[in-house]
């Protein structure tokens, strides 16, 4: 019984909750520090967070359907997701200095 409770997913294969929370947290964390930070220091350059936010978009699409779940079949949708998952979406968050 909780083994049932520990494998379900209500979105199934589409969205997964756990990264949906993950990413929702960390971009609130990083919203929150540029609002301290445009208080202290003055504004923060929108390619800053426009670009935050794309690694952040490119953990969500590694960790999401379509992609996930052919990662599952295809050895090359897999391959996108660690790109994703270790080069793009780290790369474009540490460019951004949070």
């Amino acid at each position: 019984m909780i083994a049932y409770f520990l494998l379900f997913d209500p979105f199934g294969y589409a969205i997964s909750p756990v990264s949906l929370v993950s990413v929702s947290l960390a971009a609130w964390i990083y919203m929150r520090g540029v609002a301290r930070s445009t208080r202290l220091r003055g504004t923060v350059s929108i390619w800053r967070q426009a670009l935050f936010f794309a690694g952040l978009t490119c953990i969500l699409a590694a960790t999401n359907a379509p992609l996930a779940s052919l990662g599952h079949s295809l050895f090359s949708a897999h391959q996108v997701e660690h790109l994703l998952l270790r080069l793009a979406g780290p790369l474009l968050i540490a460019v951004t200095q949070p």
